[in-house]
């Protein structure tokens, strides 16, 4: 089993895009195409379903980069953000497989 491309089209199509991080509409920090960064801290909340109405100040970014030691800040690399949405997805495809 597989992604495939409508697969990788349909989740980023729902999952809007960013470089810098945003809160989702839980208020977790996210980036790239909906790539969680943790659950243990909330920012606000991302009702507009545009990440740029809930983005991380730069302070926030850089204070939440150094507190998880991530080894990234906002913002990311489009190569950084391909690379979330590869490992991502590439675990919520085996983890389906392993459901079935």
């Amino acid at each position: 089993m597989n992604l495939g491309t409508g697969g990788s089209t349909l989740i980023k199509s729902h999952e809007g895009f960013s470089l810098k991080f945003y809160g989702d509409p839980a208020g977790y920090p996210t980036v790239g195409w909906g790539h969680l960064i943790t659950r243990t801290k909330t920012y606000t909340k991302n009702t507009s379903g545009n990440p740029n109405t809930s983005l991380l100040t730069q302070a926030e970014a850089n204070a939440l980069s150094s507190s998880l030691n991530l080894g990234y800040t906002s913002p990311i690399s489009q190569a950084k953000a391909k690379t979330f949405f590869a490992e991502d997805t590439a675990e919520a495809v085996a983890a389906a497989v392993t459901q079935t």
